[in-house]
C-alpha cells in the first residue's frame, strides 16, 4: 500500500491535501485506508491516465527556481532532500529534471507556492480593472 496524506488529516496539520497516488493509498497520519468509492475513484483516475498517455510534464531546476523565485541552489537542495530530482547523465545540474506529478504528491505546499505566486502574477497582468500604470479601470495615463 502507497501512503498519503488524507484530507482530514491535512487540513489538522495544516497542510494541502492531495488526490492519492492509487486505488491501495492509505493516510500515513491516521493509516485509514481509502474506502470503497474512493478506491474506485483513484482507480479510474489511474486508468484514464494510462488510456490517454499524456506526456509526462517536466520542470527543470533552473525552471522551479524562477517560478518560485527562490534561489536556484535552495531548489535543487529542497528538491534533493525530497529524493524528487531525476538526474540527467552528463548534465550541469540545473538541468536536471522534476515530474510534476510527483512535484504534487511529494512536495504539494511548494507546488501550492509556485501556483499560487505565478496565478498573482498573472492575474495582475491581465486583469482589466487595473494597469501597470496603477491608474484605475485599466485606462492608460494621456
Amino acid at each position: 500500500m502507497t501512503r498519503w496524506l488524507g484530507p482530514t488529516s491535512a487540513a489538522s496539520a495544516e497542510r494541502f491535501a492531495s488526490y492519492p497516488p492509487g486505488p491501495d493509498a492509505y493516510c500515513e497520519a491516521c493509516r485509514r485506508p481509502l474506502d470503497a468509492q474512493e478506491r474506485i475513484g483513484a482507480a479510474a483516475h489511474g486508468w484514464m491516465r494510462e488510456q490517454l498517455a499524456l506526456p509526462q510534464a517536466l520542470f527543470t531546476v533552473s525552471e522551479l527556481s524562477i517560478l518560485s523565485g527562490l534561489p536556484m541552489q535552495r531548489v535543487r537542495r529542497y528538491l534533493d532532500s525530497k529524493k524528487l530530482i531525476e538526474r540527467a547523465e552528463g548534465v550541469r545540474g540545473d538541468a536536471h529534471e522534476v515530474a510534476l506529478d510527483r512535484l504534487m504528491q511529494m512536495a504539494p505546499e511548494f507546488w501550492h507556492a509556485i501556483r499560487f505566486r505565478v496565478s498573482k502574477y498573472v492575474g495582475e497582468e491581465i486583469d482589466p480593472e487595473r494597469s501597470a500604470s496603477g491608474n484605475d479601470r485599466g485606462r492608460p495615463i494621456a
